[in-house]
């Protein structure tokens, strides 16, 4: 990314600028990887057929 420093600003400035865009491109790709485990789903006739089962 040096090759698109202008100089309009100090090169501290441009530098900031070029680290703290890269923290907030972490963070939106890190966010976009966070995942929720689902509930876990019964299916009605296994419990029916399991209470048959038991009787």
């Amino acid at each position: 990314k040096a090759d698109r420093f202008a100089g309009k600003a100090a090169f501290s400035t441009w530098l900031y600028r070029v680290a703290v865009n890269t923290c907030y491109d972490a963070a939106r790709k890190a966010q976009r990887r966070r995942t929720e485990p689902l509930p876990e789903i019964t299916d009605p006739a296994d419990d029916a057929a399991e209470d048959h089962l038991a009787a």
